[in-house]
């Protein structure tokens, strides 16, 4: 028996150990600087695209007939920083682009110094404090680190701030100065003056001068890829059961700062890329399809394109379960569509109950905050699940693999083969 046990234990070790060899594979080459975030500079998407693409061919997945091999093509706009982001205060201090400040993603390139500010915060612009002051060539800083706006106040502080933005002002840019977290997205759209965001104990209260220079590109159309194949079932193959993950990132904020997206979501693709090769290696009884998305940053770009063009049958779709943050777990998982599709949410309940690979299994209902939502909308069975805890990084440059704990990656893996089994 002790025999047993110990042969037991020992292939159980070598099984993650294997797993988690080739999770860190796929996650450092996701978020290494040669996929320049996974964004839009340099094609670091389009590199992304290749190596999944790559990944799909080795594991001998099948293709949809109305595809380029693996590949959907979908265009969107999408505005970029390539080269030059700067921000200096008072002449003499050089903010870092990321660790100190960003830009918002919808600024304009533009240069500009000047000892014209003026200061103030989103509180007396809602009061009113700002209605006979010229702001002609000035740039306005908006210093929120002593504010404590209460909640009853913040749609009037919105308010009045949006009316300031959008009505005809001449001021050069807006630098936003708090304790926030700095947190980066992507934008489809250019805006009219640059909007740095700033955190850091380096920006003293007394701002004598600002100077920045910003270089962006906008590209119209840009063309990248969802990356699709299939594993056909064995018993069931007109019954599909779809994985997605999408792959895309920030990228790029200037030419040496880069997003690098090891949970969001180098994670999730490492995930779905191991249950392709697993499955791959054992023929499952339904079809089971996996769709690495692109755009999902950008406003869920490859998910809609998908589903207004799907290269398999929507209505055989029998569940759909979408991997985004899957790298911590510490406390657990959450489900978004868990109060939905109840049935479906007390199979994972039973599976973890039994063997318990995560300390907590939280239930959410709907929420349009991911790739599973398009499909969703139109009808389709689907979980959007993430893991709890761990490293805060999100959106930022230290979600880094560096600092990445996989905590319960080879039981939140496990789990999700068991539940796929008894889709």
């Amino acid at each position: 028996m002790k025999y047993i046990v110990f042969i037991y234990f020992f292939l159980y070790s070598y099984v993650c150990f294997g797993q988690k060899e080739t999770v860190l594979k796929h996650i450092t080459a996701l978020s290494s600087p040669q996929m320049y975030g996974r964004g839009y500079v340099h094609n670091g998407v389009g590199v992304a695209a290749d190596y999944i693409d790559s990944c799909f061919y080795s594991y001998k997945l099948q293709t949809c007939k109305t595809l380029e091999g693996y590949r959907q093509r979908v265009t969107f706009n999408v505005n970029t920083f390539p080269s030059i982001v700067t921000l200096c205060i008072n002449d003499t201090i050089d903010l870092t682009p990321g660790l100190d400040f960003i830009i918002a993603s919808n600024s304009p390139a533009a240069k500009y110094k000047t000892a014209n500010i003026v200061k103030t915060t989103k509180l007396q612009i809602a009061q009113g404090t700002l209605l006979d002051v010229s702001l002609r060539n000035s740039i306005l800083v908006l210093d929120e680190r002593l504010c404590n706006v209460t909640n009853e106040r913040i749609e009037e502080v919105t308010k009045g701030f949006q009316a300031l933005r959008y009505q005809k002002n001449e001021f050069k840019a807006v630098v936003e100065i708090s304790n926030k977290k700095l947190t980066w997205d992507v934008s489809e759209r250019v805006g009219t003056f640059p909007y740095f965001y700033v955190n850091s104990s380096r920006v003293p209260t007394t701002i004598s001068s600002i100077s920045y220079h910003v270089e962006q590109s906008y590209i119209p159309k840009y063309t990248t890829y969802n990356i699709c194949g299939f594993v056909p079932g064995t018993v069931y193959p007109d019954s599909l059961i779809v994985i997605t993950a999408h792959y895309d990132h920030l990228g790029m904020m200037g030419s040496k700062t880069m997003f690098p997206g090891a949970n969001d979501n180098a994670s999730g693709v490492a995930m779905m890329l191991t249950l392709a090769e697993y499955y791959a290696q054992h023929p499952p009884h339904k079809t089971i399809v996996f769709i690495a998305l692109t755009g999902e940053e950008v406003g869920l770009k490859g998910a809609f394109a998908f589903v207004e063009n799907p290269p398999i049958s929507m209505k055989n779709i029998n569940f759909l379960i979408n991997i985004d943050l899957a790298g911590t777990g510490d406390e657990g998982i959450q489900i978004v569509n868990s109060t939905v599709y109840k049935q479906k949410a007390a199979i994972i309940d039973s599976i973890n109950a039994k063997h318990s690979y995560m300390p907590e299994v939280k239930k959410r209902g709907e929420a349009c905050n991911s790739d599973h939502c398009p499909f969703y909308m139109k009808g389709v069975p689907s979980f959007f699940i993430y893991t709890l805890g761990g490293i805060k990084a999100y959106h930022d440059i230290f979600d880094k693999l560096e600092t990445l704990p996989l905590t319960r990656f080879n039981e939140y893996n496990a789990l999700l083969k068991e539940f796929i089994n008894l889709l």
